[in-house]
């Protein structure tokens, strides 16, 4: 801990590569600007790869986050958990600011965040890109401010196949995703939470936050409606989906999603359970199970997989659900697949044979 001092954090700055460094539990603070629990300031020839930080990080000014406070540089499959406090604009729960070179692949936060201004989930703001990314943090501001988002608080860079699920609250433009949209690209990107402005209904939107101060695009990009119980979003292109609609596939035209295990695809949904989910961050898991035959008789059939055998064996049962109905509510005579689902940080799941047939009376 450095309170009287800049760019603090294990590194100060960096310009090289940190890979494989992990920080657990603990707190990192700093008196001044770019204040992050792994890095201060990861400048643009620094790399950041497979590292994380699970503490809370606190910073007195500008660009505070879970793990980088400022990037320049390229951040990848990294993470934060820890809450995070800063004193004045740009809070994040992974970085402070992402600026114009800076480019976050595969990451994740899940702390909370507090900021004055400009602040978000994910990153307070971003200039530069964010890619196959997502934030479950909320984020609220200490008072003053506004610009507040699930994943990015204020945005005129490119975000691209992201999403958030915490709830933001700000005086104004506060959004499930984005708080101020005003430049740059939002593409196959969606959010759940909600978004509370105290200036009024009109600052708050579903996917951007309202009465942005620019024009910024969206494309294929959604909000839950049902969750974030939001009708209205601030920027064009921004598009609300009930609950039921964000867990059909076929909502989802543009993006790189599939339904079925295996696939390498960038998303991954489970039909009628989930809504997308990231598969970077998910492990594959291969079911094989005996087939299953019965006869139409006007009900659901309820029952588990029949010797079902998992590859790799004893995976974590809390992350695969539906096994005791295992074929859904499965009904009308016809050939189903199983109907295991899982969560993000889950299973890619796939199956081999174990197919339902339910034969005409």
């Amino acid at each position: 801990n450095r309170p009287g001092t800049a760019k603090a954090g294990l590194f100060g700055v960096s310009g090289g590569t940190v890979n494989n460094v992990g920080l657990t539990g603990g707190s990192v603070s700093g008196g001044a600007d770019s204040v992050g629990g792994l890095v201060g300031w990861n400048s643009s020839t620094g790399s950041i790869g497979n590292s994380y930080n699970t503490g809370v990080v606190l910073g007195a000014l500008d660009s505070t986050g879970g793990l980088v406070g400022s990037n320049d540089g390229s951040i990848g499959n990294s993470h934060a958990t820890g809450n995070v406090t800063g004193g004045q604009w740009g809070a994040g729960g992974l970085v402070g600011g992402n600026n114009s070179t800076g480019v976050i692949s595969g990451s994740y936060s899940t702390g909370n965040v507090i900021g004055a201004g400009s602040s978000g989930g994910f990153a307070g703001w971003n200039t530069g890109t964010i890619t196959t990314s997502y934030a479950t943090g909320n984020s609220t501001t200490s008072g003053c401010c506004g610009w507040f988002g699930g994943l990015v608080g204020d945005n005129v860079g490119n975000i691209s196949d992201s999403y958030a699920t915490g709830n933001s609250v700000a005086n104004d433009r506060v959004g499930g995703l984005v708080g101020n949209h005003h430049g740059g690209t939002i593409t196959n990107s969606y959010s759940t939470g909600t978004a509370t402005a105290w200036w009024g209904a009109s600052y708050a939107g579903g996917l951007t936050g309202g009465n942005p101060t620019g024009t910024g695009t969206v494309i294929n990009s959604y909000w839950n409606v049902t969750t974030s119980g939001l009708a209205a979003s601030g920027n064009a292109g921004d598009t609300g989906l009930t609950t039921a609609q964000m867990k059909a596939m076929a909502n989802f035209t543009g993006w790189n999603i599939a339904g079925t295990g295996g696939a390498g695809a960038t998303w991954r949904i489970y039909e009628g359970n989930t809504a997308p989910l990231l598969t970077g961050f998910l492990k594959p898991l291969t079911v094989t199970a005996d087939p299953v035959n019965t006869i139409y008789n006007g009900n659901a059939y309820a029952g588990a997989l029949v010797n079902p055998v998992y590859n790799p064996a004893s995976p974590n049962f809390a992350q695969v659900l539906g096994s005791a109905n295992a074929y859904g509510n499965a009904t009308n005579a016809g050939t189903y697949a199983p109907a295991l689902y899982s969560v993000q940080q889950g299973y890619d799941i796939s199956f081999a044979n174990g197919l339902l047939t339910i034969d005409p009376a």
